[in-house]
């Protein structure tokens, strides 16, 4: 009974000593799978963090592209607005200095300009106009241009026309008096001779060159260009003391009919 009693006492013991030791490696399982599971955590959020990164590096990247292209766009879309811009002013120039009566006539009213008295007939019309300007010459300085409206600062040169329409003004009157006691002088000659005087006197190097800077303020009319400064300035730059000499006559010739 005694031996019974001792084995069972050292079973028990071991029984004792073995259960904590169960538990305790029961424990440890524990904390590892709990590790394990923690350091998966971990991983996962890191993995989680990365692609959000990402996400949010690949959507800034869309964003500063877009306003990249977006700011782009507006600079290109302004450049063309200054390019159509210059291509109209180079237009009025060429219009200018063409033989076409129509396309002189959209930039300076001749007519209005001459008085009711002015050839009415086109293809005369264009042969004298021309010769204003013959000596014509501009260069585009400096160009802005927004959607709607422009401004373009422009270089022009042209002869003193003041002193060529003075000059032909006299040589008018001295033929109105050679025709009138010669019947030599017929209309037909007094206006080819005028006309030849016309183109000499423009390109008599006698005649100085004027030069003026003006700044030409376009806006959109029906989508395209269109002058919208003072027309009288521009054609006081683009014929010098043309206007200015041209009313002193008719002032002259006024003073002289009242008196009469």
């Amino acid at each position: 009974m005694e031996e019974e009693k001792k084995i069972t006492e050292k079973e028990t013991k071991k029984e004792v000593k073995e259960e904590p030791k169960k538990d305790e490696k029961k424990v440890e399982e524990k904390v590892k799978t709990d590790e394990k599971k923690e350091s998966k955590t971990k991983k996962d959020e890191k993995k989680k963090n990365k692609k959000s990164k990402k996400g949010l590096v690949v959507f800034l990247v869309i964003l500063v592209v877009i306003i990249a292209l977006a700011v782009i766009g507006y600079f290109v879309a302004l450049k063309y607005q200054e390019k159509t811009a210059n291509e109209y002013v180079d237009e009025l120039f060429i219009g200018l200095k063409s033989d076409d009566y129509s396309e002189q006539e959209k930039y300076i009213e001749f007519n209005e300009l001459l008085g009711s008295g002015a050839n009415t007939d086109e293809a005369d019309s264009a042969e004298e106009i021309s010769v204003f300007f013959d000596k014509l010459d501009y260069k585009i300085l400096d160009t802005k241009a927004d959607f709607q409206k422009a401004t373009i600062e422009v270089e022009v040169s042209n002869k003193d026309m003041g002193t060529v329409i003075t000059n032909y003004f006299s040589k008018v009157i001295q033929l109105a008096f050679a025709s009138a006691f010669s019947e030599d002088y017929t209309e037909e000659m007094v206006d080819a001779e005028l006309t030849k005087y016309l183109q000499e006197q423009v390109n008599s190097e006698e005649i100085q060159t004027v030069t003026n800077t003006i700044t030409i303020e376009l806006g959109k009319k029906d989508g395209q260009w269109d002058i919208t400064s003072d027309k009288d300035e521009l054609t006081n730059v683009i014929l010098p003391g043309f206007m200015e000499k041209l009313e002193s006559i008719g002032n002259s010739f006024s003073d002289l009919a009242e008196e009469e």
